[in-house]
């Protein structure tokens, strides 16, 4: 389980894609998409073995006197499941 925080406050509603490294050079398509709950949880249990990477954007209002109204967040989280 993994917990989605900005700032130290939980990011309800984050969308996280999932990807299977083996996928890698093909569809772009991830092998799950997942979106956190309430309090930023996200649970993610692999069907198979292999190396998976996590990937979540979180966009947020930019500081005052920034050009852009807006700040795009990007995380990856790479994780191998083995037994």
């Amino acid at each position: 389980e993994l917990q989605a925080l900005f700032y130290g406050k939980p990011i309800a509603g984050l969308t996280v894609d999932i990807f299977l490294a083996s996928q890698q050079f093909g569809d772009e398509s991830p092998t799950v998409t997942l979106t956190s709950g309430a309090e930023g949880e996200i649970s993610f249990t692999p069907e198979e073995q292999g190396v998976y990477l996590l990937r979540s954007r979180h966009r947020a209002l930019a500081p005052e006197g920034m050009a852009a109204p807006e700040i795009s967040h990007t995380y990856t989280l790479v994780v191998e499941a083995f037994e």
